[in-house]
């Protein structure tokens, strides 16, 4: 069965259906893994970040600076669902460019 694609929030989805997961496990069984394996999640990557007033945002202009939250040498964040998962480097692939993986971050050093 392919994952359901929401389109926009008038779109909910439908919980009185009848899922072949959730009739397979109980109150005290945890889903298994594989039920998620198809739900896609939005990756970003993180340069940094900051806080401008609404005067100094409306006042941006071509060439003006934006000085972010982290050093140039540190390297991006891959953040998934607000959750830093791991630091990356930023690399050309043919027709734009992707992330690899640098370090992947233990449990308590997510953000």
């Amino acid at each position: 069965m392919a994952p359901r694609r929401l389109t926009g929030p008038q779109e909910e989805p439908n919980l009185s259906a009848s899922n072949p997961v959730e009739e397979q496990s109980t109150a005290d069984q945890p889903l298994p893994i594989s039920s998620f394996l198809d739900v896609e999640y939005r990756l970003e990557v993180l340069l940094g970040r900051t806080v401008v007033s609404v005067n100094r945002l409306v006042a941006l202009r071509r060439g003006d600076t934006i000085p972010l939250n982290r050093l140039a040498s540190d390297r991006p964040i891959l953040v998934v669902g607000n959750v830093a998962l791991a630091s990356v480097e930023v690399i050309r692939i043919p027709g734009g460019f992707g992330a690899r993986v640098a370090e992947v971050f233990e449990q308590e050093e997510r953000l």
